[in-house]
């Protein structure tokens, strides 16, 4: 299993051991200043991450792979559907968001 943390500006994904006693660094890297908000996809391949007014998926170095602006709103909070296959953001106007996410294994 697949734990990631997120702080001003650094997401790091951590590979939890059988136990959970212990965590194993598997990726660092650096993203834009935001709340500290991300969700770790169920594959642990990708991570969602609130960046100003816009929502990134990201994969384990960082590079984008889908985004959605939210125009006046901010991203307050992120949850991946257990599928894997839509995310949901809130926003700091109280609209939920959905953002359609096609299949992680190519990634």
């Amino acid at each position: 299993h697949r734990v990631a943390t997120r702080s001003l500006h650094t997401v790091d994904v951590w590979e939890a051991s059988a136990d959970g006693s212990a965590l194993t660094p598997v990726s660092r890297f650096n993203i834009g200043t935001g709340l500290p908000l991300l969700a770790l996809h169920p594959s642990g391949q990708v991570v969602a991450v609130g960046d100003g007014n816009v929502v990134r998926v990201v994969d384990l170095h960082g590079a984008s792979h889908a985004e959605l602006e939210l125009g006046d709103a901010r991203p307050v909070s992120v949850a991946w559907y257990p599928d894997g296959r839509t995310l949901a953001i809130g926003t700091s106007v109280g609209s939920i968001r959905l953002l359609p996410f096609g299949d992680v294994a190519v990634y």
